[in-house]
Parts: C-alpha cells; sequence; structure tokens
C-alpha cells in the first residue's frame, strides 16, 4: 500500500512539474527540444501504467514487479519514441 502511495505521490510531483513547465513554455523560457519534450510527456503514461497494473494485480505481484515493470514500459517507450526521431514528413525535413 506505501508503495502504491509513493507511485502515486511522483504522479503528483510529475503534474506539479508539468504545470510549471507549462508556465515557463509560455514565458519563451524554455529551451528543451522536442524530443526531449516528448519523452517528458510519456512520464504519466509510464506512471498511470505501474498504478493501473499494480492495483490490478496487487495480490498477485509486489512492488518490485511493479517496479520492473515500469523500468520495462520506459525501455519500451525509449525504444518507440527513438524509434520514430528520425522519421518524419518530408515536409518537416525540407523546414529543418
Amino acid at each position: 500500500m506505501h508503495v502504491l502511495l509513493g507511485y502515486l505521490a511522483l504522479l503528483l510531483a510529475y503534474h506539479l512539474s508539468v504545470h510549471r513547465l507549462h508556465g515557463r513554455l509560455k514565458r519563451g523560457e524554455v529551451k528543451w527540444s522536442a524530443f526531449q519534450l516528448t519523452l517528458w510527456s510519456q512520464g504519466a503514461t509510464l506512471f498511470l501504467f505501474v498504478l493501473v497494473v499494480l492495483l490490478i494485480f496487487r495480490t498477485r505481484m509486489g512492488w518490485v514487479w511493479g517496479s520492473l515493470g515500469l523500468l520495462a514500459m520506459g525501455a519500451v517507450v525509449m525504444l518507440v519514441v527513438n524509434s520514430m526521431r528520425g522519421k518524419g514528413t518530408s515536409e518537416q525535413k525540407d523546414h529543418a
């Protein structure tokens, strides 16, 4: 139960950091690349996935497996984002 609350606290901290980042983006103070912003936006997906899996399967698996699942999902997201990074439309490549 404490691990779930810990993940929930991390999700709340992530949400607050996104709110702060949004304000900085409005003011033009952020120098992050599109790739960095894409990776950052996947954070909530990872946290929500782990929370739901741990809640559904909490009697069958422990927090260790949930944490390992978080790492595995993070690796999958990184692979997908990296594979999509070089692909774009010809119009996007012409403007770059």
